[in-house]
């Protein structure tokens, strides 16, 4: 008598098969450790302290990247997945929640938070994540941990844009293992999200007063 797995087993099953077949590493029999980024912005004492109120949307990715797999692209246009790794949650939670904290760490902002909590924002903050990658050059120079974010700030109420800036930071890695590049991603991120806080309480106050000198 053939013994039929259960469904558990087969979701397992067709799972790890699901994993080896989409990694760019040699095939091996480990169990996915699980990783974050939780990046620390440095205060600039250039920014701000305004009065308005702040929603950050959750960023909007491409399918593979709107997940907890974490990306790889070991030749220009080939994106990967980390076979032994994945993120605690999708990159476009980990990167909404990195911008909140460092909003919420800047102590610049009255209030921040997520659509749909409330808040009575003043503007709203859009993200696009072009990239949340370690990816190998074409040239054979060292691979680099890259993150790309497309900002748009617009009116809370009329949904107009006041303005736009992609941001990019990227780490060298002197060490390809998993860990090691995987490690590479918190201090990028976390790059790029000082850039667009500041960036953020710069432009949403330059427009703030204008709007009260018209008035």
């Amino acid at each position: 008598m053939i013994r039929l797995p259960s469904p558990r087993a087969a979701v397992a099953l067709a799972l790890a098969a699901a994993l080896a077949a989409c990694s760019p590493l040699p095939a091996k029999r480990t169990s996915a450790q699980i990783y974050t980024a939780e990046p620390r912005i440095a205060v600039d004492e250039g920014w701000p302290q305004v009065t308005w109120q702040l929603v950050v949307v959750r960023p909007v990715a491409s399918q593979l990247l709107d997940s907890n797999r974490i990306a790889v692209r070991p030749r220009p246009g080939q994106l990967q997945v980390y076979r032994d790794a994945v993120w605690s949650e999708s990159a476009p939670n980990l990167v909404q929640n990195a911008i909140l904290r460092g909003f919420e760490d800047s102590g610049r902002i009255v209030a921040v938070g997520r659509p749909g909590t409330g808040l009575r924002a003043d503007y709203s903050l859009s993200l696009d994540l072009r990239r949340f990658e370690t990816d190998y050059p074409a040239d054979g120079g060292a691979p680099q941990v890259q993150v790309e974010i497309r900002a748009r700030l617009l009116d809370a109420v009329s949904n107009q844009v006041l303005a736009s800036r992609t941001f990019a930071a990227a780490t060298p890695l002197s060490d390809t293992a998993t860990p090691a590049a995987v490690a590479a991603f918190e201090p990028t991120l976390g790059r790029v999200v000082q850039d667009i806080v500041g960036w953020t309480l710069i432009a949403g106050e330059a427009n703030a007063q204008s709007v009260m000198r018209r008035r």
